[in-house]
Order: C-alpha cells, then structure tokens, then sequence
C-alpha cells in the first residue's frame, strides 16, 4: 500500500508529468516538429537535476553544472536555426516556451515519482501515474471541449491504429521503464538516460518526416548528447 505521501507524490506525478507535461509536449510538436521538440525536451535531464538537488538532496558536481551548460547550449544552437526549404516549421517563441515548459513538468514528475517509488514496484508506481494522468486528461478534454474531436480521431481506423501503437510504445511501456529507472537510480541519472531521445529521433525523422537535417542540428545534438553524458558520467 501506498502512503499518504507516496500517494499523493504519484498523484501529482501523473497529473503533471502526463496531463500537463504531454499536452504542452503535443503542443510543441505541432509548432516544432519532431527533431525540435524532443531536443527540447533534452532539458528535461539538467532540470531534474537541479530539482533533485533542491528537494532529494542528490549532489550536483560542477562537472554536471558544465554538463547542464553544454546541453542548453546544443539545444539553443539548434532551436535557433533557420531552416530554408524543407517541411519543417520555423521555431516560434511560443513553441520553444511551450517546449521549456514541458521538459520542466517531466523533471518535475520524475522528481515527484521518485518520492512516490521508493518502496513500491515500477509497474505499480506506472499504473499508478498513468491511471491519474488519464483521468486528467480526461476532466481537461470535456473542459476544453474537444469531445468531438477525440470521437473523431476513434472513427478514423488508421489514425486509431497509429495512436494505439505510439500509446503502447511511448505511453505504457515508456512510463513503466522511466519508472523502473527512477525506483533504481537517482532522478538525476534517470531523467538524463530518458532524455537521449534526440539521438533516435533524428534518424527517424529524416526517414519518416522528410525533415531536412543540417551540420549543425546534428553538431547541436551531438553536442548536447555529450552534455547528457557528462551529467551522467559525474554525477555521484
């Protein structure tokens, strides 16, 4: 059984790392594309560890601090580019904020499941978070109004079968790993493993999204995956 801390630790990581966090992610990706939006979300690992540090009370190294540094600034060089020809739109500030916005509601959460998951299984810690981010989502569609529209996306059979498959993959199987991660190493360390996604996600996009791919948003990601690893490599 869950505490009453844990309880609501897990509640509030649900609502703000799936609710909150995923509808600002989705968000982004209209604005920013693929490439763009996960290399944002690179922050998500600089942020946890900064969180961890002020509430968890795990050590950051001035080696992380120049790991964070060299992050932000792959992800800035990129985000910054002006892409001519190509699909991809250009960044937007109200993209890039929004993007911002949601890595820090992911570092948030993971910091939040960490205090929910210390005793507890990844799998019942993820069933946990995943059942109060649906819920949320949920009291946010009706608000919003966008019943229809979710009624829609049901009817088109190969857009329901697409959905459900990035749902299986990203949804439940990422929820449950990241959870796992976080129930056995820092928050810091965990959240910075999960946020090498870039590293993935520009090949894919260059196959699947006929996304232009320049020197430099491949200089910027290898950049700010080297910042990654340093956070990772150094912290204790």
């Amino acid at each position: 059984m869950f505490g009453v801390d844990e309880a609501w630790a897990l509640v509030g990581s649900g609502l703000v790392g799936l609710t909150l966090a995923d509808t600002l992610y989705f968000q982004t990706l209209k604005r920013l594309g693929a490439r763009r939006t996960l290399l944002l979300l690179s922050l998500q690992a600089p942020l946890a560890a900064v969180l961890a540090a002020c509430t968890l009370h795990e050590s950051i190294t001035w080696a992380m601090l120049g790991g964070i540094a060299l992050t932000t600034a792959g992800v800035a060089w990129v985000v910054s580019e002006r892409v001519r020809g190509g699909t991809q739109a250009p960044a937007t500030f109200a993209g890039v904020a929004l993007g911002v916005l949601a890595a820090l509601g992911n570092a948030s959460a993971n910091v939040l499941t960490k205090f929910g998951s210390a005793e507890h299984s990844a799998l019942s810690v993820g069933a946990v978070r995943l059942a109060i981010g649906t819920v949320g989502l949920g009291v946010h569609l009706l608000l919003a109004g966008e019943g229809p529209a979710l009624v829609a996306v049901v009817r088109d059979r190969r857009l329901a079968v697409r959905l459900t498959g990035a749902m299986f993959l990203g949804t439940y199987l990422g929820i449950w790993l990241v959870s796992a991660a976080i129930r056995y190493a820092p928050a810091s360390v965990a959240t910075t493993l999960s946020s090498t996604s870039p590293l993935f996600v520009l090949p894919l996009a260059v196959v699947f999204l006929r996304e232009r791919v320049s020197v430099r948003a491949v200089l910027g990601t290898v950049l700010a995956i080297a910042g990654i690893a340093l956070l990772f490599a150094r912290s204790p």
